[in-house]
């Protein structure tokens, strides 16, 4: 759950570095096996020395989607001022 909220956070399209993995479960024996247990699930994936969420951008906004949101907020609000 911690890592859900640290992509969603961090607009990281659902990847952490090895830094934040480490950040967010600060006790190495507990973190290997936490680590091990999710990827073994199929819960997280590996990817070029980086942690993916499984299907995270198909239950989240992607960083782009939310940029969109907000310039799209930003013209919104913009307009309206402007009257």
């Amino acid at each position: 759950m911690k890592a859900i909220a640290y992509c969603a956070r961090h607009e990281t399209d659902g990847w952490m570095h090895p830094g934040a993995v480490m950040a967010l479960s600060p006790l190495q024996s507990d973190r290997e096996l936490q680590v091990e247990v999710l990827l073994d699930e199929g819960l997280w994936v590996e990817h070029d020395g980086r942690y993916g969420i499984h299907d995270y951008l198909d239950y989240n906004f992607s960083k782009e989607e939310i940029e969109k949101k907000r310039e799209a907020d930003r013209e919104r609000k913009a307009k309206k001022g402007s009257r």
